[in-house]
């Protein structure tokens, strides 16, 4: 399905500047595709939280450990790391370095004021967002149905496939909030887009709390692809 994709789910995610992480959180999401009646498969997301300053970091399972890494570009090295998380604590391992000197890609996007977003509130924290690609136009383009939930950081994104579509629900949701109490983020929402009549469901699964550091250790185990 090519019309609505979820990112950072197939390939190990690359975080860039970063030689240090603490994260406080272990969360769980679950996202579904479907178009028309035809439902598929739920997909599973990982990630790493840290509930204060709102740094994610994305997670890909294999086996049983999740990997995460940790990219330097001043030095063009890819820090790999495993987690292993159990019933009482979750660990993390420095596994080996690689050399990665590819030239990063920068996805860019239209601006968000090319698209007309109309918010709803339909229920305390949660809203209906219809999405046009003109102010005049009468049929949308993707509808929203946005639920939020209180806490120390802004987490406002989703992950359609269309950056501008991105920017404008958060740019709306930004709008609505301008006046409550920092922070919210959103929990979960179905996105339906009319022409194909794919839809993407996403929800928060489960946020487990732990305590892991991810720090580069000066000596390094370099390998080469």
């Amino acid at each position: 399905m090519k019309q609505i994709l979820i990112s950072c789910l197939i390939s190990i995610p690359v975080i860039t500047l970063a030689q240090y992480r603490s994260f406080d959180f272990f969360q769980e999401s679950s996202i579904i595709h479907s178009k028309g009646r035809q439902k598929q498969e739920i997909i599973k997301q990982y990630r790493l939280v840290n509930s204060i300053s709102g740094d994610q970091l994305p997670l890909q399972k294999t086996g049983g450990k999740y990997i995460a890494s940790l990219y330097d570009p001043v030095a063009g090295l890819l820090h790999y790391f495993n987690i292993y998380n159990t019933d009482t604590s979750s660990v993390a391992e420095y596994a080996n370095s690689y050399v990665h000197t590819a030239a990063t890609s920068i996805q860019t996007s239209a601006p968000a004021s090319a698209l007309h977003t109309v918010a709803t509130p339909t229920a305390p924290l949660e809203y209906e967002l219809k999405v046009y690609t003109h102010a005049a136009d009468t049929k949308t383009d993707y509808i929203f149905q946005v639920k939020l939930d209180k806490a120390k950081y802004n987490d406002l994104g989703t992950t359609v496939d269309n950056p501008s579509v991105q920017n404008a629900v958060r740019n709306a949701l930004t709008a609505e909030l301008e006046d409550a109490a920092c922070c919210h983020r959103i929990i979960g929402y179905k996105a339906q887009r009319r022409k194909g009549s794919y839809v993407v469901e996403y929800k928060i699964q489960k946020s487990t709390p732990v305590n892991i550091d991810l720090a580069v250790p000066q000596a390094l185990r370099l390998q080469s692809k």
